[in-house]
C-alpha cells in the first residue's frame, strides 16, 4: 500500500478525537465545527473514518475524567486505531507534561496524530521543536483563560453572589438580575436555619456534638449529601462564619478574599462569640509540616545502573551545630546498595540545571528566535483565515439577498408555496452552515497564537526563574528538562532545545542525539 504525502495510507483505521470545554473557559470550536473540518480533511486525502471520540464539556487542562480520551488511549494499546486526527492540537493536550506522554506512547504503538490546521511532521528535528513549545504555549493560554475566571469569580464574590461550591447548609440559592446578567445570591432557607440556630444555642446549652447529631437525626434533617449529618460536619457548622455573613474564596494562584456583612446572617454576634468560647477549651492540633519539594523527581536517570533518583533528606549535628541536607539519590544505591553511584546535592544539581535553562532558552536573544520560528512553522495562518471569512460572509450577504428575493416572489403572488417551500430551504440551511462558520473563525482568529503571545509567554517564564521557589523551579523544569544522566563523574543535562545558533527549541528524540542539547557538568 503506497503511503501519502502527509503519512497516512489509504485502508488505515482512522479515529477523530474532539472536545469542548465549557461555555466559561472555551475558544469557540464546537464539537459540530470540529468533526466538519476533520471530515473535510479525511475527504480530501480519502481517508475513512472507523470511530468518534468526544469528550463535552470537560477541560483540556488535563486528560483525567476524559472519559473518551480513556477510550481512544485504550483503542491505541489495543492495536484498534492507526491514525488520530484532531482540530488542532489543543483540542486533545493543553498539558505540556501529558502532551509529551501521550505522544510517546502513540509513537510506540505505532499510531500516527495528526491536527488539521497544525500540519507538522514529528519525524523531523524541526517538527518536534513546534510541537514541543506549542504544547507549552496551550498550557499557557489554558492558563491565562483559567486566571480570567477566576478573577471574574472573585468579582462576583466580592459582591456577594454565588461563584460555586457547595451551599452551606441554612441557605438556599435565589436567581437576582444584576445588570444585564442573571446572578444567584444566597438567601437563608426557612427550615434549614431554624435547625442551625438550635445546633447554636444546645451547643452553648453545653450539650455534646452527639446530643446534636442525635437532634438533627430526630426531626429528619440530613446533609448536603442526603445522608444523616456526622459529628465532623456539625462541628465544622459551628466553626463556620458564613453563619455570621462573612463570605470568603480561595482561587489557586490569588489571595484568599474575605467579605464582611455580604450574606444575610443566621446567627447573631453574640451566640457566634459564646460558640466560639466553648471551643477555646479544646486541644488544638498542629497542621502536618509540608513535605519538601524535589522539583527534578522523574527526571533523573542513573549512568551506572539505569534506576530513577529521589529525593531525600539528611541531617546530623556536628560541635553541637544542626546541618540539614538534601540530596538527589540513586533508588538502587539507597534501597539495594546495589550500585555505586553516589547521591548529589539537591541545590547544586538544581542551580546547575537552571542555568544551562537560563543560557539556552531563557534569555533575550533565544526568546526571540524561538518566537520568530513557531510562528513560522505554527500553521496558524491568519490573512488566510481573514480571506475564508471573507468569502464566507460574501456568500451569506449572496444567500440572504435570494432569500429575500424569493419573498419578494411570494408577496407579488409570482410563485406559489410549494416553489417557495423547495427553493427556501436548502437557502435557509446554507445560511445557518455560513453563519456558524463565520461565528468560529471569529472566535478562531480571536485565540490566534501571535509572536507577541509567544515572546510574553517566555518572557514571564524567565521573570520567574531568577527563584528558589520549589513550586516555581518545578513548572520551568517541567517545561524545558527532558532527562537528566548521573554518574560519579559527570552529570549531563539534556534540554528540549538546542542553543541559540542551531534549531532553538527541539524537543528531544533519543534515538536521534545529534538533536539532542547535552551540556556535561562536572560533580563537586
Amino acid at each position: 500500500m503506497a503511503p501519502r504525502t502527509d503519512g497516512t495510507a489509504l485502508g488505515l483505521r482512522i479515529g477523530i478525537y474532539g472536545r469542548y470545554s465549557d461555555s466559561n473557559q472555551d475558544d469557540g470550536f464546537s464539537i459540530e465545527y470540529q468533526l466538519s473540518e476533520c471530515t473535510d480533511y479525511m475527504n480530501k486525502h480519502g481517508l475513512e473514518l472507523h470511530k468518534t471520540y468526544i469528550d463535552q464539556a470537560v477541560t483540556g487542562t488535563k486528560v483525567a475524567g476524559r472519559d473518551a480520551f480513556h477510550e481512544l488511549v485504550h483503542d491505541v494499546k489495543n492495536g484498534l486505531i492507526d491514525v488520530i486526527i484532531v482540530y488542532k492540537f489543543s483540542r486533545i493536550f493543553r498539558n505540556a507534561y501529558e502532551s509529551h506522554k501521550y505522544r510517546k506512547l502513540f509513537k510506540k504503538h505505532g499510531v500516527k496524530l495528526i491536527s488539521v490546521t497544525q500540519q507538522v511532521d514529528d519525524e523531523t528535528s524541526s517538527g518536534q521543536l513546534m510541537i514541543g513549545v506549542m504544547a507549552n504555549i496551550d498550557e499557557y493560554q489554558s492558563a491565562v483563560i483559567s486566571d480570567h475566571v477566576k478573577s471574574a469569580m472573585r468579582e462576583m464574590v466580592s459582591e456577594g453572589f454565588f461563584a460555586g461550591g457547595t451551599v452551606p447548609y441554612g441557605y438556599k440559592l435565589e436567581t437576582v438580575q444584576h445588570g444585564k446578567k442573571t446572578r444567584k445570591k444566597y438567601v437563608p432557607d426557612e427550615f434549614e436555619k431554624e435547625v442551625v440556630k438550635k445546633l447554636y444555642e444546645l451547643y452553648v446549652d453545653n450539650y455534646s456534638l452527639k446530643y446534636l447529631q442525635d437532634y438533627t437525626k430526630s426531626i429528619g434533617a440530613a446533609a448536603r449529601s442526603g445522608k444523616p449529618f456526622s459529628i465532623q460536619t456539625i462541628a465544622r457548622m459551628l466553626r463556620n462564619d458564613f453563619y455570621i455573613g462573612v463570605l470568603r474564596y480561595n482561587a489557586q494562584g490569588h489571595e484568599p478574599i474575605v467579605v464582611y456583612d455580604i450574606v444575610p446572617p443566621i446567627i447573631d454576634k453574640v451566640l457566634w462569640d459564646r460558640v466560639q468560647h466553648r471551643h477555646k477549651g479544646q486541644k488544638h492540633i498542629r497542621p502536618r509540616k509540608r513535605k519538601d519539594l524535589y522539583s527534578l523527581t522523574g527526571k533523573i536517570i542513573c549512568g551506572k545502573c539505569g534506576a530513577h533518583f529521589f529525593g531525600i533528606r539528611s541531617a546530623s549535628t556536628q560541635r553541637g551545630k544542626y546541618y540539614d541536607y538534601k540530596y538527589y539519590v540513586c533508588s538502587e544505591s539507597k534501597t539495594y546498595k546495589t550500585c555505586s553511584c553516589k547521591r548529589v546535592r539537591k541545590d547544586f544539581l538544581e542551580k546547575a540545571v537552571l542555568d544551562e535553562i537560563k543560557k539556552h532558552i531563557l534569555n533575550e536573544k533565544a526568546i526571540y528566535q524561538i518566537a520568530n520560528e513557531i510562528i513560522v512553522k505554527l500553521g496558524e495562518n491568519p490573512d488566510g483565515q481573514r480571506n475564508k471569512l471573507k468569502e464566507f460572509k460574501k456568500e451569506l450577504s449572496t444567500v440572504k439577498s435570494q432569500i429575500s428575493e424569493l419573498l419578494d416572489l411570494k408577496s407579488l403572488k409570482l410563485v406559489d408555496n410549494v416553489y417557495l417551500v423547495e427553493h427556501m430551504k436548502p437557502l435557509q440551511e446554507r445560511a445557518k452552515e455560513l453563519e456558524v462558520q463565520i461565528y468560529a473563525i471569529e472566535q478562531q482568529t480571536k485565540m490566534t497564537i501571535t509572536h507577541a503571545m509567544i515572546v510574553d509567554y517566555l518572557h514571564k517564564m524567565m521573570d520567574i526563574s531568577d527563584t528558589t521557589d520549589d513550586e516555581v523551579l518545578q513548572t520551568i523544569f517541567n517545561n524545558f528538562v527532558e532527562k537528566i544522566v548521573i554518574d560519579n563523574e559527570t552529570i549531563e543535562i539534556r534540554l528540549f532545545v538546542s542553543s541559540p545558533t542551531a534549531h532553538i527549541g527541539h524537543k528531544l528524540n533519543f534515538g536521534q542525539p545529534n538533536v539532542t542539547i547535552c551540556s556535561k557538568i562536572k560533580r563537586v
